[in-house]
């Protein structure tokens, strides 16, 4: 015996629509097979409406259990609808004031450890400086590249900065032969790989590098 799945449609013309609790075939025609599914959509809206709480609590215990989808979906749904969701955080953030300035004022301690980060950051940066100070190293020629770097700034309008050709945290000294220009996006994705590839618009026959003399 065939078994047939919801949606199978019969020479007649019939759709079916499931097997009864007897086993029986339940065939209906197109139009009561849509107007049912609609009746049951509208069944589950106002099930979802009358039981917010039940609802509410399922979906929190879905997201608990699967962040990463629930960010996704919160994200699709934001892209798809934008005006909407603008809309509805202005209209929360009018009738939650209190809660708005707690937001911010978290976001500047966020802000300011960001800053504290970066100073220690810096700070670290610049005792390790020190310790791989090569005693010959000339700090006018690096004043000099510190002034082309802002040269280059004025004339291309593209920010550049000084680099170490040998990273310091791989074991390359601050020494005037190590440094050279290059724009500072590029620097950032160097970061502290000794091995970077530096792309052949800006090849050692354009760098900013002064020579050993």
């Amino acid at each position: 015996m065939k078994k047939y799945k919801r949606g199978d449609v019969r020479e007649d013309g019939l759709v079916f629509r499931n097997y009864t609790g007897r086993g029986t075939e339940w065939w209906v025609t197109p139009e009561n097979l849509a107007a049912m599914r609609k009746q049951n959509s509208n069944d589950v809206l106002k099930w979802r409406g009358d039981n917010k709480q039940i609802v509410s609590e399922r979906n929190k215990k879905w997201r608990e259990a699967n962040p990463e989808k629930a960010r996704e979906n919160l994200r699709q749904w934001r892209n798809k609808n934008r005006d909407h969701s603008n809309a509805v955080n202005r209209k929360w953030m009018a009738a939650n004031p209190d809660k708005v300035k707690l937001m911010y004022e978290h976001k500047k301690k966020d802000i300011e450890k960001f800053r504290l980060d970066g100073r220690v950051k810096r700070a670290k940066r610049r005792s390790l400086l020190l310790q791989q100070l090569h005693p010959e190293h000339d700090a006018n020629i690096e004043k000099t590249l510190v002034a082309q770097c802002q040269s280059l700034h004025k004339r291309l309008g593209i920010k550049f900065e000084i680099d170490h050709i040998v990273p310091i945290t791989k074991g390359g000294w601050h020494h005037h032969t190590n440094l050279h220009v290059i724009p500072m996006t590029l620097n950032r994705r160097k970061h502290n790989k000794d091995n970077s590839v530096i792309p052949s618009c800006w090849d050692s026959g354009v760098r900013c590098r002064l020579p050993l003399t």
